[in-house]
């Protein structure tokens, strides 16, 4: 590191940048020593938590993709999400819910061979699998269900009133 400067001074420059930087200046910072789940020793926020409450999409996605941990807690036990929840910033909260979909969250189904449909080879199993789902639940299919639900429940409703109503005579 050289002429005085410090780890500290790296990780104080990573979350400084977290707020009001780029995803290149998280780099130069990284590269150069500073740790991407560093904490603020005052408020024990993390370049996360800065990147969140300053709503700056770019850095905290970056930091997400480069290890920072989502589940830090800062000194007031709060951790990064929800940080971005109290102060409002919907499209840095959006990044908490993007990788839901993920495969490193969600691997590839594993399709037990009962349920192996015949298709075309272009498709993967998965693909062919979810196409008999959706052909099965139709729109038609769905929208009977619902009406034949209301009906029912509709039906219950009548019974109900009647009961009371010739109870209370």
């Amino acid at each position: 590191m050289g002429s005085g400067v410090t780890k500290s001074y790296y990780n104080d420059s990573l979350q400084a940048a977290a707020s009001d930087g780029t995803a290149a200046h998280l780099q130069k910072l990284v590269d150069a020593g500073a740790n991407v789940n560093c904490r603020n020793l005052i408020n024990g926020w993390t370049p996360l938590h800065f990147a969140c409450r300053a709503g700056n999409v770019e850095t905290a996605e970056w930091l997400l993709q480069h290890g920072a941990d989502r589940s830090q807690l800062n000194s007031d036990g709060k951790t990064a999400e929800e940080v971005a929840q109290r102060h409002e910033k919907d499209d840095v909260l959006a990044l908490f819910f993007s990788d839901l979909s993920d495969s490193q969250c969600f691997p590839a189904l594993e399709v037990p061979p009962a349920l192996e449909v015949p298709g075309s080879s272009s498709e993967s199993q998965q693909e062919q699998t979810l196409n008999k789902w959706n052909s099965d639940i139709s729109t038609e299919g769905a929208l009977a269900a619902m009406v034949q639900e209301a009906e029912s429940n509709k039906a219950i409703a009548d019974q109900d009133n009647t009961r009371t109503t010739t109870h209370g005579t």
